[in-house]
């Protein structure tokens, strides 16, 4: 996100956890991410889809 130029880079995008959901594997816990960042609203859900698919990619090499 730091390098799509859509994202406002005076406000560094930030994620967090929000919710821990499954800790029963360790190695690897299920977790509930919040991804904020600053785009113009007309920008916003191209923004989003750029998020979800490098999430999707992210899981698809972990599994």
């Amino acid at each position: 996100m730091r390098n799509d130029s859509r994202i406002d880079d005076h406000a560094a995008p930030a994620v967090s956890v929000t919710k821990v959901l499954d800790v029963a594997n360790p190695a690897a816990p299920i977790l509930e991410l919040t991804v904020s960042a600053k785009a113009k609203p007309s920008e916003a859900g191209a923004v989003k889809q750029c998020v979800l698919d490098h999430a999707s990619a992210l899981l698809a090499t972990a599994a």
